[in-house]
């Protein structure tokens, strides 16, 4: 019961991000991923819905899509639990790239600033 509250409360919390999202290309590179990483966000462009593509500012990216997690610890919606394994593998906040089919990352506005 607390685990399903919990999720609902940071899935709450994440709902304003997803509502305002810019939705730039597929076509354009993720940021902070090397080479190797914009293959696997492709490689999850593949898979079914819902899914969610996670990713830090160490290059690191984490993917998920089903309802249905083989881990039976991690949160059965794809966002909570792209983020969840992201924080835990990468070892640091993660921040979610895609969601289904909607690029909902928001560049830091140092960084989007320094782009042009």
């Amino acid at each position: 019961m607390r685990r399903a509250a919990a999720a609902i409360a940071l899935q709450a919390r994440a709902q304003p991000a997803l509502a305002a999202a810019h939705v730039p290309t597929v076509d354009e590179q993720v940021p902070y991923l090397p080479a190797k990483g914009q293959e696997r966000f492709r490689s999850f462009l593949t898979k079914p819905l819902p899914r969610a593509f996670a990713i830090p500012q160490n290059g690191y990216s984490v993917s998920v899509s089903g309802t249905h997690p083989e881990d039976q610890r991690y949160p059965v919606d794809p966002v909570q639990r792209a983020l969840q394994m992201c924080r835990e593998f990468a070892g640091r906040d993660c921040e979610l790239y895609m969601v289904d089919d909607r690029i909902v990352f928001h560049r830091p506005q140092e960084q989007a600033t320094n782009a042009h």
